[in-house]
C-alpha cells in the first residue's frame, strides 16, 4: 500500500491544506501499518525536509510530543537534518492546532512521558526516549590499537620469589 504526496521541495510549497486532510490520512496511513505491525517507508529526494517533515507529523500526534522534542529526535538519528524554515513554520502551525484540538504535546522534556491508557504507545515511547538518551551519551572511546601497535607489555606482577612466570617452576 502507498501514499504518495506530490510535494514540491521550495519555500513557496503548502504541505497542509486548511481542512488538516494531508496530515490525517499521514497519520492514518502509518497508524494502520503500525497496528499491523508492518513497516512504512518514508522516501524523498535528500530526506531532509518532506520526508523529516512527514515523521515529525506522526510523531508529534502519536506521542504527543513538542515539536522542539520531535526535533530533538529527529536531529539524534539525522544529525545533518536541515528543514526548510517554511516547513518549520508550517510544524509550528500544526502543533498549535494539535493543541486547539485537544491531543497537543503532552511532554516537552525528555524526562516527561505522555500518560497513556495503551500500554504498547507507552512502551514505544519509552523506546524512542532511550533511543534519543543513548544518543546524547557523547562519543564512544577509540578502543583500536595505535598506529604501530601496542607497545610490549611490562610485567605489572612479580612473585615473592622474584620470578616472573610461575609455569616454568
Amino acid at each position: 500500500m502507498y501514499l504518495t504526496l506530490n510535494w514540491q521541495d521550495d519555500e513557496k510549497q503548502v504541505l497542509f491544506d486548511a481542512g488538516e486532510k494531508i496530515p490525517e490520512e499521514i497519520y492514518r496511513f502509518m497508524e494502520e501499518a503500525v497496528d499491523k505491525h508492518e513497516s512504512v517507508m518514508i522516501q524523498s529526494v535528500r530526506a531532509q525536509n518532506r520526508a523529516c517533515f512527514v515523521i515529525a507529523t506522526f510523531i508529534m500526534r502519536r506521542y504527543r510530543w513538542s515539536l522542539l522534542k520531535t526535533l530533538e529526535f529527529l536531529n539524534s538519528r539525522r544529525p545533518d537534518l536541515e528543514m526548510r524554515p517554511s516547513f518549520l513554520a508550517q510544524l509550528q502551525q500544526y502543533e498549535g492546532r494539535l493543541y486547539a484540538r485537544g491531543i497537543g504535546p503532552k511532554t516537552k522534556r525528555w524526562n516527561e512521558l505522555a500518560e497513556s491508557d495503551v500500554p504498547e504507545l507507552e512502551n514505544d515511547e519509552l523506546i524512542l526516549r532511550n533511543t534519543y538518551m543513548n544518543s546524547q551519551q557523547g562519543p564512544l572511546v577509540d578502543l583500536s590499537p595505535p598506529p604501530g601497535g601496542l607497545p610490549p607489555k611490562q610485567d605489572l606482577l612479580v612473585w615473592r620469589d622474584l620470578a616472573k612466570d610461575r609455569a616454568q617452576q
